[in-house]
């Protein structure tokens, strides 16, 4: 039993010189078996393992010490790069739809899809020559002109009367 504890001794001792030995030591020990060694062998390499999470702990500190103000204000940064770039994605497809829906859209949101940037920021005539182009090209997309010429679109509607309804019901069962 004194020979295993010489050898015990011997991997423990190094190990206390560097940083890079008690790693080494310590890996050894662990192969062979930590419930093997004896109690004191046991409480030094507990000792030397909280030493060495100390350590690394200190060193990763100082290494964020260097380098948060740099890194905090790169994500920052970031942060507000891709804030900024959502917005104005939406902000575009906001103002395609305007435009769509302005021009006489069905359903504005397909019509905003097909629209160029150039149309949103030129001036007018190059917004009607695109959106003459899109027109022709999905004529589904956008109201066409009714056979009356939209005479009763605007009209102004009567209150609906007592007879109204009663007429409206006789030629719904009639």
């Amino acid at each position: 039993m004194s020979n295993a504890t010489e050898a015990d001794s011997t991997q423990a001792a190094p190990a206390a010189e560097s940083q890079a030995d008690t790693s080494e030591s310590t890996q050894a020990v662990e192969a062979s078996g930590s419930d093997a060694l004896p109690d004191w062998a046991q409480k030094e390499l507990k000792a030397l393992r909280k030493e060495n999470e100390t350590r690394r702990r200190a060193e990763k500190q100082r290494q964020e010490s260097e380098m948060s103000d740099v890194q905090r204000t790169k994500a920052q940064l970031d942060e507000l790069l891709t804030a900024h770039n959502t917005a104005l994605g939406e902000l575009r497809g906001l103002k395609a739809q305007g435009v769509a829906r302005d021009a006489g859209a069905i359903y504005p949101d397909l019509v905003a899809d097909r629209l160029s940037d150039d149309a949103l920021t030129g001036d007018k005539q190059t917004r009607d020559r695109e959106l003459d182009r899109i027109r022709k090209q999905y004529p589904s997309l956008f109201r066409s002109g009714s056979a009356d010429g939209g005479a009763g679109r605007d009209a102004p509607q009567r209150p609906t009367t007592m007879n109204d309804l009663i007429r409206q019901t006789a030629n719904k069962s009639g």
